[in-house]
């Protein structure tokens, strides 16, 4: 099975769901009275919300059918009697943002949170989810679906088989995608259904209006209830009944050639629903990868195959590769890096990660992700020296790990470029360097209370455990005078000590930009002071952060060659010696001094 974390907004139901989170997706909404309007939608699956282009948040009335500006009225969004696009809304009084407080959206999410497990217990019967397992082929099962008053999906079948499957360098597919990404490793096809003759698309026609699909109200009295227990007006269960019949209804389709389990875990792959129109934030229909955990679902078959997950999309959704990619990316085994809180307030990564933060033309995942799903290796850094770093275009040498003292906590230092058909999109080049916490990976940054037990953290000027920062300038190197990372520089290892219990006193010093690379020096300076006496084995490299002390009877050797590193002073006491061959070296600036 899958491995399952996430769930679908405010709706306790044993159904899980990923999200896939946005800033200022383009949508329409349509006013009872015909006219359509163009806004936005920010958010997830957890907590959305539509506004328009200058971020005055809409809501709509449930009496009327009209989307009217939002007013905060004891700590709920309701619906002003200004309806959108009729009034300019900072004419009559409105501001930009307004939106739930922090700790309500806290608390309903929270809600949900409850329902965070690895398994579930169903009459009796354990179900344990776990992700695909890493292959060098994904087949993608697409299917297209409609509802018994649409038409037909337009005839565009060119469109959807060159955003899934265009393989030619310098095309954005999904295909592309992952290519890119995986370092080859990863190839995506998808297959379309019910099957067509390669230009008109023919679709499944479900029975039901699409209003049996979303939210009751007063207008629509077919919709389904969002309360826990409610027969076939659940959500649930018409989630269920839709995506059940419509696999039913394609799977003689399916050639036997292609293999819908390659993993050989008795799980389907992957499987695309493609919804025709739009979804509304929230609803039933609105992209997310999903699977069910009730029995009946579980235990039908297609081709001997239990269903286990899917990616819901809608029309309107499918211009954009961004959040597909990032669902598929759940289906893999990542987890969401993006906190369930507003994201204006609480950002631990932002637009450098796909998981993070979906751009329409998706970035890549960082290097560590890629990492845990077996496309590229990261050495570890547990000696003081100087390295050489490549962009995460490079599946070799293209971070580093250096494990934090006494912790399951850990550092990794990636070199991101501007430069491919994705992350060409990044808002900088530079060097980053992130905070893991091991101990939260299987949940990601969704169980974060603010800046508090993340998964994953991006250093960034000006960001400490109380203000985000600005992770437009998480990057580092010297063309832009950030070529310092110590407990004293900005940003600082040591504003997360609350969390990791310090980074020490590690220090890397002389981080520089090239064309296809980087280098940084790395310092463990483990002692304000080291005091050296008496021995002639001298390492080749001594680094304390205030001062070192050598007193009698040192000897460097013939031949040998000693860095000695401080913040502070050197002190090279009576009796010190160099033989003959011997080269010493002494530097003030190798463990940053406070005061220097």
């Amino acid at each position: 099975m899958r491995k399952i974390v996430l769930f679908v907004c405010f709706t306790l139901v044993s159904m899980y769901a990923y999200c896939s989170h946005f800033e200022n997706l383009p949508t329409t909404i349509t006013q009872p009275n015909g006219v359509v309007v163009n806004c936005f939608v920010t958010g997830d699956e957890y907590y959305s919300w539509l506004h328009d282009a200058n971020n005055f948040t809409i809501v709509q009335n449930s009496n009327t059918g009209y989307y009217c500006y939002a007013l905060l009225q004891n700590d709920e969004l309701v619906p002003s009697i200004y309806i959108v696009g009729t009034v300019n809304p900072i004419s009559v009084g409105f501001v930009p943002g307004v939106n739930l407080p922090t700790e309500i959206i806290f608390q309903k999410v929270n809600e949900i949170k409850q329902m965070f497990l690895d398994s579930v217990d169903i009459n009796g019967v354990t179900y344990n989810f776990s992700p695909l397992k890493s292959t060098q082929n994904l087949n993608n099962i697409v299917i297209y679906v409609r509802f018994a008053d649409d038409s037909e999906f337009s005839p565009k079948q060119e469109f959807y088989e060159s955003f899934f499957n265009n393989p030619i360098n310098g095309n954005i597919s999904v295909k592309n995608y992952f290519l890119e990404s995986s370092y080859g490793k990863l190839n995506v096809h998808s297959y379309f259904y019910p099957l067509n003759n390669g230009v008109d698309i023919i679709s499944y026609q479900d029975t039901n209006l699409r209003s049996y699909y979303e939210p009751y109200s007063v207008q629509n009295p077919n919709g389904y209830l969002k309360s826990f227990y409610s027969g076939d007006k659940h959500y649930k269960y018409r989630m269920e009944q839709l995506f059940s019949n419509v696999l039913d209804n394609i799977q003689n389709s399916i050639s036997d050639d292609v293999i819908l389990d390659i993993d050989n875990d008795g799980y389907i792959d992957n499987v695309t629903f493609i919804i025709k129109g739009q979804g509304t934030p929230g609803n039933l229909l609105w992209p997310k990868w999903t699977a069910f955990s009730h029995m009946e679902f579980i235990n039908k078959k297609i081709k001997g195959l239990k269903k286990g997950s899917f990616i819901l999309m809608t029309e309107s959704e499918t211009q954009f590769i961004g959040p597909l990619c990032h669902e598929l990316y759940h289906n893999l085994g990542l987890f969401d890096l993006y906190q369930t809180k507003t994201e204006s307030e609480i950002r631990p990564i932002g637009q450098w990660d796909i998981m993070a933060n979906t751009t329409l033309i998706p970035q890549h995942t960082n290097s560590y992700c890629k990492n845990l799903l077996g496309w590229n290796n990261i050495p570890e850094i547990s000696n003081s020296g100087t390295y050489k770093i490549y962009s995460l275009a490079s599946s070799q040498n293209s971070a580093y790990k250096i494990q934090l003292p006494n912790s399951y906590e850990f550092l990794i230092i990636e070199f991101r470029k501007k430069e491919g058909f994705y992350d060409n999109n990044l808002s900088n080049t530079g060097v980053l360097i992130y905070l893991v916490n091991s101990y939260n990976q299987k949940y990601g940054n969704t169980q974060g209370d603010g800046f508090k037990d993340n998964f994953m953290y991006l250093y960034r000027i000006n960001g400490t455990i109380e203000q985000n920062g600005n992770l437009h300038e998480a990057q580092f190197g010297d063309i832009y005078g950030r070529s310092v990372f110590s407990k004293y520089s900005n940003p600082n290892s040591i504003c997360f000590s609350q969390i990791s219990g310090g980074i020490g006193n590690i220090y890397i010093k002389n981080i520089k930009l090239f064309d296809t690379y980087a280098t940084f020096d790395v310092r463990f300076c483990d002692a304000d002071i080291i005091q050296y006496t008496n021995t002639i084995n001298t390492p080749e490299l001594l680094n304390a952060s205030d001062k070192i002390i050598v007193q009698q009877n040192v000897i460097i050797q013939n031949g040998k060659s000693v860095t000695f590193e401080a913040g502070n002073e050197v002190v090279l006491q009576t009796g010190f010696q160099i033989n003959q061959g011997g080269l010493l070296e002494i530097s003030m600036n190798g463990c940053e001094y406070k005061n220097q």
